[in-house]
């Protein structure tokens, strides 16, 4: 079954007053599912802007009993868990994903991660433009989600001319547009990197299960939460 997000149509399903369902983490083979139903409520251009407040108790902050890592925290099931939630809300990013970032990762991937991150769990907080098809994602909340994510600050906010998104007064534009995904993330091993990180190598599958490519990350924790510091493709 493909792993599939339509917001155009979900904002369109919004203008004629529908209630939909949005499912950014779900599950491809009948596993897994993270599914939020939020009641969704457009902002116009002639709303005032609205920025979504940070909450340290929800799923998406990996918040929730974190454990120290250790030399048993490997083999912990609840550790293996909260990890490939972790690492799928990257698989399942529109820009993330598709990077090749065997040099590190950059400013840009961590912006364009925000950006799509945004777009996919909180449009229904912000402003769209209904004529464009344009959602107005504000810097701060672009800061805030890097922070959360990566552990690092934004020096410098710009446009994206390849995924064509526009920087202007303080807002990334982001066009409406739809994505799929048709492999599914696993994890094949986890090793202590450090003293307070992990090596986790995860394998992606397709809808027949069949291999197709694997990462290698590192994911440290810190303040109880976990924090993305690589993310490498394995090139054999």
């Amino acid at each position: 079954m493909k792993k599939q997000i339509i917001i155009g149509l979900i904002f369109l399903l919004v203008l004629i007053g529908t209630g939909c369902e949005k499912s950014v983490t779900g599950d491809l083979y009948n596993e897994t599912d993270t599914d939020a139903s939020p009641d969704i409520s457009l902002i116009t251009e002639d709303q005032p802007n609205q920025i979504p407040q940070d909450n340290d108790t929800q799923v998406d902050g990996f918040t929730q009993n974190v454990v120290p890592v250790t030399p048993e925290s490997v083999n912990d099931q609840e550790v293996k868990d909260q990890l490939l939630s972790f690492l799928e809300t990257f698989h399942y990013n529109i820009f993330f994903s598709q990077r090749d970032m065997t040099e590190g990762i950059t400013e840009s991937d961590r912006i364009k991660f925000a950006i799509s991150y945004i777009y996919q769990n909180e449009y229904q907080e912000l402003k769209f433009d209904t004529s464009k098809f344009i959602l107005y994602v504000p810097k701060q909340r672009v800061e805030e989600i890097v922070q959360k994510f990566f552990g690092e600050s934004v020096s410098t906010h710009a446009s994206f001319e390849e995924e064509k998104i526009v920087y202007e007064e303080g807002f990334y534009l982001m066009p409406a547009m739809d994505t799929e995904w048709n492999e599914k993330p696993q994890i094949y091993s986890i090793e202590i990197d450090g003293d307070a990180s992990y090596k986790v190598t995860i394998s992606l599958y397709n809808s027949d299960l069949q291999p197709t490519r694997a990462y290698r990350t590192i994911v440290s924790v810190k303040d109880n939460r976990y924090i993305l510091k690589s993310y490498t493709p394995i090139i054999n």
